[in-house]
C-alpha cells in the first residue's frame, strides 16, 4: 500500500473531536478545558460538520457545554486525543494507521464508526512513531528527527525507516534533522513548525537554547527548498507565546517528545484557519501576523491555554475525514455522519 499523507490543509469533509475528560490532566474537574473546547467546536463548524466522541458519564455535561448543533456521538470508552492514529488516502480510499504496533482499544467504537460511514480500513506500518513524529507539505517529503524515530525503533537504522515509509506512505525526500541527545525531551516537531503545500512555513522563534536550535535548523533547512508541489518554501519566524509561566510548567513534566505552546502550531480547516492564542498581550499581534501571511483563509483565534495545561498539543484533540472526489452513501442506520 502506498498512501497519500494528505495535510492538515487538504480539503476535509468533516472533524472528529475527543471531549476532555481526563481529571488527571485538567485539573478543576476538566471544567477550563471544557469551556475552551466547546468555543474550538465552535469555530471548526463554521467551516465543517464536527462530530465529538463523549463518554457516557460526561454526556449530560457535554451536551450543557456545547453548542446544539454539534453532534455529540456516545462511546463507550473516549480517548483523550487522536495523537495514536493518523488518517490517509489512496484513491477514493481511506485509511487509519496506527502510530504504534497496538492499537488503541478506547478507539474500537469510533473504528467501527468510521467503517461502517467511510468505509475506513485499517492498516499498519511496522514502526513506531514518536509523538508529532514527522513533517509534511503533503507530497514525498519528509521531515523528521533523527533522533527520536531510532529511539521508538532501536532495531532499525534510518535507511530501514525511510524503506518502509516510502512504501507505506510513497515519502521519498526524507530530511533528517541533526541528532539531538535521546534522554533529553524535547518539543514535537509539529508545535514547532507548519506546512502548506503552497510552500508557506511556520517556524516559531523560540529563545530557549535547546529549543532554538532545533527551530533555527527547521528554518535553515527549509528556506528555499523546492516542495514537491513544485514550489520553494518560505519560511515565516513566528514569535513565540510568551505566557513563560505555561511554558515552563510543561517543559518540567516532559517525556521524551512533549507538547509545547507555540502560535506556529495552526488548525487548517478548509476555508478557515484557526490561530491558539494563550491570553497574552501578543495574541493580537499574532493574529494580525497571520492574517498577512494566509490572506486566502478567514483567521480566526481560539482560546487553548487551558487544554494545553493538560500537556495536549490542542490540535491533536480532533482528526479530519478527508475530502475524497467521490463520496460514498451513509450506511449508519439513520443518522447522518456527514
Amino acid at each position: 500500500m502506498s498512501c497519500c499523507f494528505t495535510t492538515a490543509f487538504a480539503k476535509q469533509r468533516c472533524i472528529w473531536l475527543a471531549w476532555p475528560h481526563d481529571t488527571t490532566k485538567w485539573p478543576n474537574d476538566c471544567i477550563p478545558a471544557q469551556k475552551e473546547f466547546a468555543a474550538l467546536c465552535m469555530a471548526l463548524s463554521m467551516s465543517a460538520p464536527v462530530f465529538v466522541l463523549v463518554p457516557k458519564k460526561d454526556l449530560e455535561r457535554a451536551s450543557f457545554i456545547i453548542p446544539h448543533h454539534i453532534n455529540l456521538i456516545e462511546v463507550p470508552d473516549s480517548p483523550i486525543d487522536f495523537d495514536e492514529i493518523s488518517l490517509v488516502s489512496k484513491g477514493e480510499q481511506i485509511f487509519v494507521l496506527s502510530r504504534g504496533k497496538v492499537w488503541s482499544p478506547k478507539l474500537e467504537s469510533t473504528y467501527q464508526l468510521w467503517h461502517d460511514k467511510y468505509q475506513v480500513q485499517r492498516e499498519s506500518v511496522d514502526l513506531v512513531w514518536p509523538q508529532g513524529g514527522f513533517l509534511t507539505d503533503g507530497s514525498q517529503l519528509f521531515v523528521a528527527l533523527a533522533s527520536l524515530w531510532l529511539k521508538e525503533n532501536p532495531k532499525l537504522t534510518l535507511r530501514d525507516i525511510e524503506a518502509l515509509l516510502n512504501k507505506a506512505l510513497g515519502f521519498t525526500d526524507f530530511v533528517w534533522l541533526a541528532t539531538k541527545d535521546m534522554n533529553q525531551a524535547i518539543p514535537r516537531l509539529d508545535s514547532l513548525c507548519t506546512i502548506r503545500s503552497d510552500g508557506t512555513v511556520l517556524v516559531s522563534k523560540e529563545s530557549d537554547p535547546m529549543i532554538a536550535s532545533l527551530t533555527e535548523e527547521l528554518s535553515t533547512t527549509l528556506d528555499g527548498r523546492l516542495g514537491g508541489m513544485g514550489r520553494r518554501f518560505t519560511v515565516y519566524q513566528i514569535p513565540a507565546v510568551d505566557n513563560f509561566e505555561l511554558c515552563r510548567a510543561l517543559k518540567s513534566r516532559a517525556q521524551d517528545s512533549y507538547a509545547y505552546p507555540t502560535y506556529a502550531s495552526v488548525l487548517p480547516m478548509n476555508e478557515r484557519l484557526l490561530v491558539p492564542l494563550y491570553g497574552t498581550a501578543r495574541d493580537n499581534q499574532i493574529l494580525d501576523l497571520m492574517m498577512n501571511i494566509f490572506k486566502d483563509l478567514d483567521v480566526t483565534g481560539v482560546e487553548v491555554k487551558d487544554i494545553t495545561s493538560g500537556h495536549i498539543l490542542w490540535h491533536t484533540l480532533g482528526v479530519g475525514i478527508p475530502a475524497l472526489k467521490k463520496r460514498s452513501h451513509d450506511k449508519v442506520g439513520s443518522t447522518n455522519y456527514s
